[in-house]
């Protein structure tokens, strides 16, 4: 349907974008809709990065993209500082899957989380 077409279509720009500035610091994809499967695809590019903020707003993300979201976070551990997982469908089961990577970064000073599905349950004990 209309929304695959549209997803495949920003993978795919992100994708030229990424492969042609390897230098990038900030990556924004914010009302971007690339979906699991896209964030998936565009792990590698972002993994071969060095980045200080990444920008996933309104990705389109669930809370089933965790094992690829903690591996581009450890990818960035020494450098993310600013990480935007904001209005998409993240709940706290995800939270929990990534919760030791966020951790592991060294320089990060903020994680944005408003409006997704996180309850108290997500806070730590």
């Amino acid at each position: 349907g209309r929304g695959s077409t549209e997803v495949h279509a920003n993978v795919a720009n992100a994708t030229r974008i990424l492969d042609s500035c390897r230098r990038l610091q900030a990556v924004c994809l914010y009302d971007y809709t690339i979906g699991n499967d896209g964030l998936a695809r565009l792990q590698p590019l972002l993994a071969s990065l060095q980045l200080e903020m990444l920008v996933l707003g309104k990705a389109g993300l669930t809370p089933e993209c965790a094992p690829v979201m903690r591996e581009v976070i450890e990818r960035q551990r020494d450098h993310l500082q600013w990480l935007d997982l904001s209005r998409n469908e993240l709940t706290d089961s995800f939270l929990r899957d990534v919760r030791s990577s966020l951790c592991q970064c060294s320089k990060l000073e903020l994680v944005w989380l408003l409006g997704d599905r996180l309850t108290s349950a997500s806070l730590p004990v």
